[in-house]
């Protein structure tokens, strides 16, 4: 039986995420009766802070720390749909998000990227144009994971439930849990990354941008309702740093291989340190 994961990365029940989550869970309940629906609120989990030691991915050992971030990991790769939803604090994702990005880096060794898995995500923040960075950090956890962005929808709402006010919330619902289980898919050209759904660029050159979470580029061909349309370079959609091969790549010749290079300059690293620092 196929299986969705819903992970709420709020830390308020009954809060907008929580109440968007259980309206989710509900349309999915109703669509997919077939399928295994789990929920999971990072609340009640224990992931203690990376201590930058590089054991996991120097070693290849999992991570030392005695926590639930195991439990975790066992939940997302055993799912074969994954649906977030987060609040926005001050212009970025909850703490919770990003102590576990700190932690999945010995997670490419037991991920397919080869066949990335859908996610959806949905988010709430307290007004238009006070999103920040959230949609970027999530996209970088999902992309890094085996993942792929199947979907994403954002409201705004400030106090706890105040979303469920929104116009036509439950029908908005219904069609953003559609598909749970689509295909990848790009939309080219787009307002968008393809890939990450940021819409935050590096200015490169006269109308040439770069997306710096999926390192692909893209050109400005006009504007619409005072939004670029970019068209992105098919070569580079197809090899984004997410790709199999390349994110491979850098996880053993680069990542794992640290350990080694390290160890061939500690003793000059000591000695100046020695005389910086004494």
């Amino acid at each position: 039986m196929d299986k969705i994961l819903s992970i709420n990365f709020s830390h308020r029940m009954k809060g907008n995420s929580d109440s968007l989550l259980s309206l989710v869970e509900k349309s999915i309940n109703k669509t997919y009766s077939d399928k295994e629906l789990k929920r999971l609120n990072i609340k009640d989990l224990d992931i203690k802070n990376c201590i930058g030691c590089m054991s996991c991915a120097i070693n290849n050992n999992f991570c030392f720390l005695e926590d639930d971030f195991k439990q975790f990991t066992d939940e997302i790769s055993a799912c074969d749909s994954l649906i977030i939803a987060s609040p926005v604090y001050f212009l970025g994702a909850p703490s919770s998000l990003k102590a576990l990005i700190d932690r999945m880096l010995y997670y490419h060794n037991i991920i397919d990227f080869a066949n990335p898995k859908p996610a959806k995500i949905i988010i709430t923040a307290g007004r238009n144009g006070w999103l920040g960075n959230v949609v970027e950090e999530i996209a970088r956890f999902l992309l890094s994971s085996g993942f792929y962005l199947n979907d994403l929808k954002i409201f705004y709402a400030q106090g706890p439930s105040e979303v469920l006010l929104t116009d036509n919330i439950s029908n908005e619902i219904e069609l953003f849990t559609k598909e749970m289980f689509r295909k990848k898919t790009v939309q080219n050209p787009s307002a968008q990354c393809p890939l990450c759904k940021t819409d935050k660029f590096a200015i490169t050159g006269q109308n040439q941008i770069k997306c710096s979470i999926c390192d692909i580029k893209g050109e400005i061909i006009s504007y619409e309702n005072n939004r670029a349309l970019i068209l992105f370079d098919e070569s580079d959609i197809n090899n984004s740093r997410w790709e199999y091969n390349n994110l491979k790549q850098h996880m053993v010749e680069w990542v794992e291989k640290s350990g080694l290079k390290y160890k061939s300059r500690v003793r000059d690293i000591l000695k100046i340190r020695k005389q910086l620092l004494s």
